[in-house]
C-alpha cells in the first residue's frame, strides 16, 4: 500500500511539474535613470534591430518579419558566444515600452519561457530625464523544484545580465556610443 501511494504521489508530482502553466515565475528587475528625454530614449529603444548597441553580449541583430515595429515583430540576435536567440514583440505600447518573448526556448535551458519588458517614463518635470525599468520574467522547468534550484544558481547571473543591459542602454543613449566601443 505504501508503494502504491508513493507511486501515485510521484505520478501526480511529475504531471504537475511538467505543465509549464503551473510553474511559478521568477521576476527580476533593473532600473536606470537616463539623462535624455523620453522621446529620444523611445526612438532608440524602438529601433529593434539596433539592440547590439546597448546589449553587451549581442554582436548583431536583424528583423525577420516584414513588419518593423509593433506587436508581432520578430528578430534574431547573434550572441557573442556564437549562439542566436529569436525574439518576438508580444506587447507594444507606443512611446512607453514593449515586451519581448524569447521564441524557441532550447530544451537545455532551465526555463520554459522568458519575457523581457522595457518600460520608460519621464522622471522629472522638465522632461529631460527618463526612468527606464527592465523586467525579466522566467518560468523555470520542473515547477517548485525548478524554482528552488534555479533561484540560487541562475538568478544571480540573470540579474547581472539584466543590470548590464540597463547600464548598456544608459551608456549608449547618454554617450551616443555602442557598448562595444
Amino acid at each position: 500500500m505504501k508503494k502504491a501511494c508513493a507511486f501515485f504521489l510521484l505520478i501526480v508530482m511529475l504531471l504537475f511539474l511538467s505543465v509549464p502553466e503551473n510553474n511559478p515565475r521568477i521576476r527580476l528587475q533593473s532600473q536606470s535613470l537616463i539623462r535624455e528625454p523620453v522621446a529620444e530614449v523611445w526612438q532608440q529603444l524602438s529601433d529593434l534591430p539596433q539592440v547590439q548597441h546597448y546589449v553587451p553580449f549581442v554582436n548583431d541583430s536583424e528583423i525577420t518579419t516584414d513588419q518593423k515595429t509593433g506587436e508581432g515583430v520578430q528578430r534574431i540576435a547573434w550572441l557573442e558566444n556564437q549562439g542566436t536567440v529569436q525574439e518576438q514583440v508580444i506587447e507594444w505600447d507606443d512611446g512607453q515600452g514593449y515586451v519581448l518573448r524569447l521564441n524557441d526556448v532550447s530544451f537545455f535551458l532551465p526555463f520554459h519561457d522568458m519575457e523581457t519588458r522595457y518600460r520608460i517614463e519621464p522622471d522629472d518635470e522638465q522632461g529631460l530625464q527618463t526612468g527606464l525599468a527592465i523586467t525579466l520574467t522566467v518560468r523555470p522547468r520542473f515547477g517548485l523544484l525548478g524554482k528552488w534550484l534555479l533561484t540560487p544558481w541562475i538568478t544571480p547571473r540573470l540579474q547581472q545580465q539584466l543590470d548590464e543591459l540597463a547600464d548598456g542602454v544608459k551608456y549608449c543613449l547618454e554617450t551616443g556610443l555602442s557598448v562595444s566601443e
